[in-house]
C-alpha cells in the first residue's frame, strides 16, 4: 500500500498549486512583479487559476482556455506562457501522456520574455528533471528563489526538488517552512511537510500538525481549494502510524463524506485510498480487541488454575474465534481480483508507462509470494511481445536481476542488472537501496555496476 501511495504522492508531489487567499490574486495582479499592465490578461489569469483549484475534468480544459486567452490578450505576459505549461502537466495526471516538448518551449518563451520570471524557472526546473538533470533541476529553482523571494511558488518548487534527493530532506523541510512564511494561508507546503514526517521522518506527530493545518485551511479559506481535501487522508494516515483508531476512523469516514461532494479530477483514488485507510484502521483496532480478548481469557484462567472445565470453554472460545477469522481471506480476495487486471493493461494500453507500471506491479506481486521463477517467465514473454520497446526492456531485466538474488543466483543477478543499465535504466539510487540486492552488495561486481553512473 505505501508504494501505491508513495507513486500517487508522487504525482502530488509535481502539481503548481494556486489560489489559497487574498495573498496571491495580489500578487498576480501586480504589474511591477509578475503580472500584466493589461487588465483583461490579468482577469482571464486569475479567472483560469480558479478553475484548477476546482481541478475537475472540465475545470482543467477552462483552466488552460483562460490561459490562453490571457495570451490573446497580452502576447508579453511570461507567467502566462509558464503557468500554461504548468498546465499542460494536469492533463497527465488523469493518465494521458504529457506533451514534454511543448512544456519546454512554454518555459523558454517566458524566459526570453522575462528572465526573471519565477514560475517560467520552475517550469524549466520540471524539464530538467524528466531529463533526470536533478542538479539542474535544484540550480534552476534557486535562481527562481533569488529572483522572486516573496513569490510562495518559488520556494514550493525548490523544497519538491530538494525533496527528491533523500540527502537533502533538511533542505526541503526548510524550503516548505519558507513558503509557509511567505503566505500563511497556502495549504501545499503544509502537504509537502505532511507527507515528509509521515513517510521519511516518521515523526507522526508533526505530520498530523500539517495535515491538521491542511483541513483548517480548506474549511476557512477562501476561495475554497477543492485539493486539499487530501489532508483528511493524510491526517487519518498519521493516526494509523500512531494506532489512534477511533480518530483515524473518524476522519477518513470525514473524508469519504467530502469526497461525496466533490469533482476532483482524482476523487475516485482519493475515496480509494480512503477506504483502504478505514480498513487498515479497524483492523488495527481488531488486534488491540483481539489483545483485550486473550487477556481477559488468561486472566480467567490466572482465577481459575485447577478448574479443567473452564480451561476447556477458553479452549474453545480461541479456537471458536480462530475459525471464524478464518473466514475474512482478505489477501486471497484481493489476489483473485488483482491478477486478472494486468492481462487487461498488457493487452489493451497504448502507454509505455502504464504497461511498465502493470510490469512492476505484477513482478511485485510474484514476489511476495516467492514464485521467482513465474516472475521471470512472465517477463521474459513481455519482452517478446515488447521486443521494440528499450524502456520496457530495460526494467524488465533490473526485475530479472531482482528476482535472480532472490533465488540466490548472484551471476545471473549480475548478468541481467548490467544489461538493464546497458538498455538504458538509470535509476542507480534504486539499485544501491534494491532490497533483492543485498547480498550482492559484497560482490566486487556489484560494486563497479552500482556506481557506473
Amino acid at each position: 500500500m505505501k508504494a501505491l501511495v508513495k507513486t500517487i504522492i508522487l504525482l502530488l508531489f509535481l502539481i503548481n498549486q494556486r489560489g489559497n487567499g487574498q495573498i496571491t490574486y495580489d500578487y498576480y495582479k501586480n504589474p511591477d512583479k509578475i503580472g500584466s499592465s493589461n487588465p483583461s490578461a490579468t482577469q482571464y489569469f486569475i479567472r483560469s487559476f480558479e478553475f484548477i483549484m476546482q481541478w475537475g475534468d472540465e475545470d482543467t480544459d477552462s483552466a488552460i482556455y483562460y490561459m490562453q486567452k490571457a495570451i490573446e490578450e497580452d502576447s508579453l505576459y511570461a507567467i502566462a506562457y509558464a503557468s500554461l505549461g504548468h498546465l499542460i502537466k494536469y492533463g497527465g495526471y488523469n493518465g494521458t501522456s504529457i506533451d514534454a516538448d511543448s512544456i519546454s518551449r512554454l518555459a523558454e518563451k517566458a524566459l526570453r520574455i522575462n528572465p526573471r520570471c519565477g514560475d517560467a524557472q520552475t517550469l524549466m526546473s520540471w524539464v530538467y528533471y524528466m531529463n533526470n538533470d536533478y542538479q539542474k533541476a535544484i540550480e534552476v529553482c534557486k535562481k527562481a528563489v533569488e529572483a522572486e523571494p516573496d513569490h510562495r511558488e518559488t520556494w514550493l518548487w525548490l523544497g519538491v526538488r530538494y525533496a527528491h534527493l533523500p540527502e537533502k530532506i533538511d533542505s526541503a523541510i526548510a524550503a516548505f517552512n519558507k513558503c509557509i512564511e511567505v503566505d500563511p494561508t497556502f495549504g501545499q507546503p503544509h502537504q509537502k511537510l505532511g507527507w515528509i514526517y509521515l513517510y521519511d521522518m516518521l515523526d507522526y506527530q508533526k505530520a498530523a500538525y500539517h495535515f491538521r493545518k491542511m483541513v483548517s485551511l480548506y474549511e476557512n479559506i477562501e476561495p475554497r481549494d477543492e485539493r486539499m481535501i487530501v489532508g483528511y487522508y493524510g491526517l487519518g494516515e498519521s493516526l494509523i502510524s500512531m494506532k489512534e483508531w477511533d480518530d483515524a476512523i473518524d476522519t477518513l469516514d470525514l473524508l469519504q463524506k467530502k469526497c461525496d461532494h466533490s469533482s476532483l479530477l482524482w476523487v475516485d483514488n482519493l475515496r480509494s485510498w480512503g477506504y483502504s485507510g478505514l480498513v487498515r484502521a479497524y483492523m488495527g483496532k481488531a488486534e488491540t480487541e483481539l489483545d483485550s480478548f486473550i487477556a481477559h481469557n488468561m486472566g480467567t484462567l490466572d482465577k481459575h488454575p485447577n478448574d479443567m472445565g473452564i480451561t476447556l470453554n477458553v479452549i474453545e472460545e480461541f479456537e471458536g474465534l480462530f475459525y471464524q477469522l478464518k473466514a475474512f481471506n482478505f489477501s486471497d480476495t484481493l489476489k483473485q481480483i488483482r491478477m486478472p487486471l494486468y492481462e487487461r493493461v498488457f493487452s489493451n494500453s497504448k502507454d509505455d508507462y502504464e504497461i511498465t507500471r502493470a510490469i512492476e506491479s505484477k513482478n511485485r506481486s510474484l514476489q511476495e509470494n516467492k514464485k521467482y521463477s513465474e516472475a521471470n517467465a512472465m517477463l521474459k514473454s513481455l519482452m517478446i511481445r515488447n521486443s521494440g520497446n528499450s524502456e520496457f526492456k530495460s526494467t524488465i531485466y533490473f526485475l530479472m536481476a531482482s528476482n535472480y538474488a532472490c533465488l540466490e543466483m548472484p551471476n545471473k543477478a549480475l548478468k541481467y542488472l548490467d544489461l538493464s543499465i546497458k538498455a538504458g535504466f538509470n535509476d542507480f539510487s534504486r539499485i544501491r537501496s534494491e532490497p533483492s540486492f543485498e547480498r550482492l552488495r559484497d560482490n566486487p561486481r556489484f560494486e563497479k555496476v552500482a556506481q557506473s553512473q
